[in-house]
């Protein structure tokens, strides 16, 4: 069942995230200026080997918006791609000292 208000959340076992956003101020023209609407998604996986020693973990997200622009009152959309990729290594017995790589990258687009 959804929530009454009009923010609704929708989860689904921690992996994917879909949450719609709605703000509103209204305009001379019959439209809304500063509305949006957006849906957001977002995934996880994470690797560990049998002695803990190693760890990769990548995490995957998009978001897309529908927005009225400010200045020409015009529909934009724009869309977000967000990937970000991580390594640790830990070996304690052998002396080994943590080490840790990330790598994100993230492109963005807009549309009028």
């Amino acid at each position: 069942m959804a929530p009454k208000n009009s923010s609704q959340t929708y989860r689904t076992s921690g992996l994917n995230a879909f949450e719609p956003n709605v703000s509103s101020s209204s305009s001379s023209r019959g439209r809304h200026l500063n509305e949006s609407s957006e849906m957001e998604t977002a995934a996880k996986s994470i690797f560990k080997d049998k002695q803990g020693r190693f760890s990769s973990q990548f995490l995957e997200s998009h978001k897309a918006e529908e927005f009225v622009d400010n200045s020409t009152g015009r529909l934009g959309y724009k869309e977000e791609s967000k990937y970000t990729n991580t390594y640790k290594y830990d070996d304690k017995e052998n002396g080994y000292t943590d080490e840790y790589y990330q790598t994100q990258v993230k492109f963005g687009h807009v549309f009028l």
